[in-house]
């Protein structure tokens, strides 16, 4: 367990720096718990070249006949898509039905989240990490519960969201390994 702390930590305080500009975040998730309780998170990779954009998805979705974000000005179908760089873009308000797991209607209750990159290949870089650690970590928080994390794969016959970050969606979907790492 120290390990795997000491190995979160390694990637320097980015995890805080992602959290405070998620505080920013803060009043906008609160009005829509009101609205939406997902019960769950869902990852996703995008299965693409680290230097996939946002709008490039956006493009992807669009032919794949997804609705358009009229508050984001898109039409990508995950809530949240953290890049490369590590830096988390909002693509859908929370309140909103995602279009990115269709089996078993979990696009009506849960958040979707997009990592950039093909994870069949690659691993995902230290700050693609941190980011997402932080960004669960304020879901939870905001949410005021634990909101459990699963792979896309775990709905659906697909290999996402890649074996090099299927195992690392596992410890964020364990509950007690997540209470240790943020005692």
């Amino acid at each position: 367990m120290a390990l795997l702390k000491a190995k979160f930590d390694a990637v320097g305080g980015l995890h805080k720096q992602v959290q405070g500009r998620l505080e920013a975040e803060k009043l906008i998730i609160n009005n829509e718990m009101r609205i939406n309780k997902p019960d769950k998170v869902i990852i996703h990779h995008s299965a693409s070249r680290i230097s996939t954009t946002v709008g490039q998805i956006s493009t992807w979705h669009k032919v794949a006949g997804f609705f358009h974000n009229k508050e984001f000005n898109n039409y990508v179908g995950y809530h949240y898509v953290i890049l490369h760089n590590g830096r988390i873009v909002q693509t859908k308000l929370l309140k909103d039905e995602g279009c990115h797991c269709k089996q078993k209607n979990q696009n009506a209750k849960s958040i979707g989240i997009c990592v950039i990159g093909n994870f069949e290949k690659i691993y995902p870089s230290s700050f693609q990490i941190s980011s997402l650690m932080s960004l669960i970590d304020y879901l939870n928080k905001s949410y005021g519960k634990f909101l459990p994390v699963f792979s896309h794969c775990d709905f659906s016959a697909t290999l996402c969201p890649g074996k090099n970050l299927k195992g690392f969606v596992k410890i964020l979907g364990d509950e007690n390994i997540m209470k240790q790492i943020y005692k």
